[in-house]
């Protein structure tokens, strides 16, 4: 606990304003240089596919925990969704889980629902791990104790707040202060489980308390701009009727996607923070800087097996040969691609770790030359 409270204080003292905006600005340009635009549409339309059973689902656990008017509440006050269109919801909702609860496909419900929500955080962990530059994803039986862990800290984190809503506070006003901060640390608490366990990778628990913060101070502010929203596209009613609210719940959802994804920009910028090369030099390395990169990380690895030394991380080759640990990552695929090294299974929230698994005896300059041009797939001209 020591450890993570110094590292807190560590990263508070680096976090000046202008470290701050130049983190927060490379986590945008993160965002635009990546797919996550992309992925923020996607997460749009699963989100509005899903919608229904995750609702669902979410109520049903709620109401085992006593907060299902609290959900209701947030529903109501946080989306742009009317009071009309929330019941028509509610009962679409309970009539699911009557139907899933009764009858001969009563299995078959529930499976179907627990399948919608895999689903979903599926979509979600490709999202995260394509900012992390992962490219496996975890296998099924991690995703469902992971996903459920990630999906059950919500009703938990509420009702952690609600808990220290109803204790009995002496000094004056504290009780009405922590009722504004509630929402607040049910959100925090949530973004930590969920910057931390989704990603297919080990990430430090203090860049996601920062990123989590901030995002979720966000997340509860965008009810101000939602009410602008509203508004504005009060002036479309005219033109979409009832498909207004449609209209604005995508907008909404858009927003609230981009912002969890910029969230999860953030940390990775805080946790590789000093160990990033520039966006465009990642772009433009020509084959020969490539290869000189590839050649230096793969002489490691040899050192690394004839020292019989442990498997190695990104991060320990990146600080070892003072290359950006974007670069070594991209370095580390390639020799993957071509069968020199693997990595090997790690507990769950370790880092990554790699070995060389080729013949040393085989490998030299040239050989590794001729694979990296020959990796990919060939394409023949007919003549």
């Amino acid at each position: 606990m020591m450890k993570i409270i110094n590292k807190l204080k560590g990263y508070l003292g680096e976090l000046q304003l202008t470290e701050f905006y130049s983190q927060m600005k490379g986590a945008y340009e993160n965002y635009a240089r990546s797919n996550s635009n992309l992925w923020a549409n996607t997460l749009c339309y699963f989100t509005t596919l899903s919608f229904i059973p995750i609702l669902a689902i979410a109520f049903s656990i709620g109401r085992w925990f006593g907060i299902d008017k609290y959900y209701l509440k947030q529903l109501t006050e946080s989306s742009p969704l009317n009071e009309e269109t929330v019941n028509m919801i509610l009962e679409t909702t309970q009539t699911l889980l009557q139907n899933t609860r009764s009858g001969l496909i009563a299995g078959i419900g529930f499976i179907s629902l627990g399948w919608v929500v895999i689903s979903m955080f599926s979509v979600i962990e490709k999202a995260l791990n394509s900012i992390w530059r992962v490219k496996k994803p975890r296998p099924f039986f991690r995703k469902f104790a992971d996903y459920f862990i990630t999906f059950l800290m919500l009703p938990v984190s509420v009702i952690g707040a609600n808990i220290l809503i109803n204790l009995k506070w002496d000094i004056f006003y504290t009780k009405h202060l922590i009722s504004i901060l509630a929402p607040y640390l049910a959100l925090w608490i949530f973004f930590i489980v969920f910057y931390t366990v989704l990603p297919n990778t080990k990430v430090n628990i203090v860049p996601t308390i920062w990123s989590s913060f901030i995002i979720s101070f966000l997340l509860n502010q965008s009810n101000m701009l939602l009410v602008k929203l509203q508004l504005i596209i009060g002036a479309y009613n005219k033109i979409y009727g009832s498909f207004s609210v449609l209209l604005l719940s995508l907008i909404w959802l858009k927003i609230i996607w981009f912002l969890i994804l910029i969230g999860a920009h953030f940390s990775y910028i805080l946790q590789n923070r000093g160990n990033l090369a520039k966006l465009d030099g990642l772009e433009k390395l020509n084959f020969n800087s490539k290869y000189m990169i590839t050649k230096a990380v793969l002489k490691k690895f040899i050192e690394n097996y004839n020292n019989n030394e442990n498997p190695i991380t990104s991060k320990e080759i990146s600080k070892e040969l003072n290359i950006p640990n974007e670069m070594v990552i991209d370095t580390l695929e390639n020799l993957k691609g071509i069968k020199y090294i693997s990595n090997i299974e790690v507990d769950m929230g370790d880092e990554r770790k790699y070995k060389l698994t080729a013949n040393i005896n085989e490998l030299n300059d040239e050989k590794l030359c001729e694979d990296l041009k020959n990796l990919g797939e060939s394409y023949s001209l007919i003549q």
